[in-house]
């Protein structure tokens, strides 16, 4: 007790020192955090930052390199909104990697006038239906995180097969499967090295394609036909695979509706939540057996209003975090989640309400203007 009194004392002597390092030093021990967060040395409100000290209060500092820190340090989800719409880009660049960002606010920054922070968002959200908008993004910085996130996903990035920037072309040769894409960038790219690239992956699938698909389709390995039709090849022969990996392989590939349609009813789970992440036959799979098939539903951007909002009756834990970080979800759900008796699910709901209420307001304000 004698011990954290002379700590109290000595803390409260380093508080009122004229020297800014002696207050510093106090801010960096937690002490009076709410009143050294008004200290006129900017260092001395900075130490309180680099520790997580009166973060809500520093969110309003006059420094932009504090700002930045609060965005870097906090966890608090309506503090981050808040920042988002700081004046400089670098606060707005930290906001959009803090993981703890929510999806809404990602979605704003994602429109950001500053190309960085566009990137940041796009590498910090999950997969969305706003990275169509954002592939056509002016900033090749932009293009190139929605094509790494395209990547990342398992998905196509054929699409950028004629895009200026010789970083993206090159992530397309690394990627792609399509002789025809492969073709047009080795033609068509600017650097040589991009060319070769081309030129190298064209010879390797060719190669591939003569030895090994074949192998791979007829093979008594489920994960080698799964591996086949991940290279879209022999897709109807496998769309009926008797090993569910497969037919999963299938349906995260296909073009075919049809299906896909039949899929949801496919008497495996992983098989009925690929297609549920595909955006197909949604309003079926939100009254799944499964809670992974109705997660990956809640999960998709594409999944409408209607539908979530049906599912939320019912929904377990992991649907409800879903259904809230979904940006279709209604205002009336969020505000009965709200109540929710989970704790973080009530509060995750309030923020989230709280980070659209602060949006709407600045959306009004703008159109009064």
């Amino acid at each position: 007790m004698f011990e954290k009194f002379k700590e109290n004392r000595q803390l409260a002597k380093l508080a009122k020192s004229d020297n800014w390092e002696d207050r510093a030093e106090a801010a960096r021990r937690g002490y009076k955090p709410e009143k050294l967060a008004h200290d006129k040395d900017a260092r001395v409100r900075m130490a309180l930052a680099e520790n997580g000290y009166a973060l809500d209060t520093l969110a309003a500092d006059e420094s932009s390199s504090i700002r930045a820190m609060v965005a870097e340090k906090t966890t608090n989800p309506l503090t981050l909104a808040k920042l988002s719409n700081d004046i400089s880009p670098h606060v707005a660049r930290v906001v959009a990697q803090n993981n703890y960002t929510m999806l809404d606010t990602l979605y704003t920054l994602a429109k950001h006038s500053d190309a960085e922070v566009r990137a940041c968002s796009v590498a910090n959200m999950d997969f969305s239906m706003h990275l169509d908008d954002l592939a056509k993004d002016s900033s090749p910085l932009v293009r190139l995180a929605v094509a790494q996130k395209l990547v990342d996903n398992g998905m196509s990035i054929d699409r950028f097969a004629h895009d200026t920037s010789d970083r993206i072309l090159s992530l397309v040769t690394k990627n792609s499967t399509t002789i025809e894409v492969l073709h047009d960038i080795m033609t068509q790219a600017k650097e040589h090295y991009v060319r070769e690239l081309a030129q190298t992956a064209i010879t390797d699938i060719l190669a591939d394609a003569k030895e090994n698909k074949e192998a791979l389709l007829n093979s008594p390995n489920p994960e080698d036909r799964a591996k086949a039709a991940s290279f879209r090849y022999g897709l109807d022969v496998l769309a009926h695979d008797k090993n569910a990996i497969v037919r999963e392989s299938v349906a995260r590939v296909t073009d075919n509706n049809n299906l896909l349609m039949e899929y949801t009813g496919d008497s495996s789970r992983i098989v009925r939540a690929a297609v549920a992440e595909r955006g197909i036959g949604l309003d079926k799979l939100a009254t799944d057996k499964e809670e992974a098939v109705r997660i990956a539903v809640a999960k998709n951007p594409k999944t409408p209003t209607y539908t979530l909002d049906s599912m939320v009756a019912g929904a377990s834990y992991d649907e409800k975090k879903a259904i809230i970080n979904n940006h279709n979800v209604s205002r009336e759900a969020l505000v009965k989640l709200s109540k929710d008796s989970f704790e973080d699910i009530a509060k995750s709901a309030t923020d989230t309400l709280a980070i659209r209420n602060g949006q709407e307001h600045e959306k009004t304000q703008k159109m009064e203007r």
